[in-house]
């Protein structure tokens, strides 16, 4: 055993900061339509998206990523970037990616005669479908459910010989009588006699 000593070298030690989170943000879609999110990387930086903000598994790579996937409502994905020649990241920064509901609406209305819905005049009993934008400007389908039912306006002629009673009502002398009834499906018809009275 000997008390003998190697030369002393120097050790250099280089310490590389982190690279800043990154700025992201994501457009909105409507349901089964393409979202995309958008992350600026800096210079020599690429970006690795992920589903939550402890998960390994990368998703995506690259400045943006593009899902037809997600679910209706918001949800919240993470990207970093990491320096490609020291390979150290950045934290996680959440993105927040909206997606609109796309509505399929039964509309059940009865009308007497004809219906006028959203700019058009329906005058037959039938189902009709029309592609209407919501609020979210996401394209909804609507199911007109529509019987028509009608009014109608009787004429009778009719003669008798000294008297005519009509509706708990009198008549002895010749005329032209109306009266407006309603039916059972609740529309308007209107009756009129054309009376002769013989003395």
């Amino acid at each position: 055993t000997t008390l003998c000593e190697s030369a002393v070298s120097n050790v250099v030690i280089t310490v590389n900061a982190n690279p800043i989170a990154p700025v992201a943000y994501a457009d909105t879609a409507c349901h089964g339509e393409t979202i995309i999110l958008i992350s600026e990387a800096a210079a020599g930086h690429t970006c690795y998206w992920y589903a939550d903000e402890t998960s390994t598994t990368v998703i995506a790579t690259g400045n943006s990523f593009s899902s037809t996937e997600l679910s209706v409502g918001e949800t919240t994905l993470f990207v970093n970037q990491k320096n490609n020649e020291t390979g150290c990241q950045s934290t996680r920064t959440a993105v927040n990616a909206m997606v609109y509901p796309i509505y399929a609406v039964d509309y059940p209305v009865t009308a007497c005669d004809s219906f006028v819905w959203n700019n058009e005049t329906f005058k037959s009993t039938g189902n009709y479908e029309r592609t209407l934008s919501s609020i979210n400007g996401c394209d909804s389908v609507v199911t007109l459910q529509l019987p028509i039912n009608h009014s109608y306006d009787i004429t009778i002629d009719t003669t008798v010989c000294d008297l005519f009673v009509w509706n708990d009502q009198e008549y002895r002398e010749s005329d032209v009588l109306t009266h407006l009834y309603t039916s059972a499906q609740q529309c308007d018809s209107l009756v009129t006699i054309n009376l002769t009275v013989l003395k």
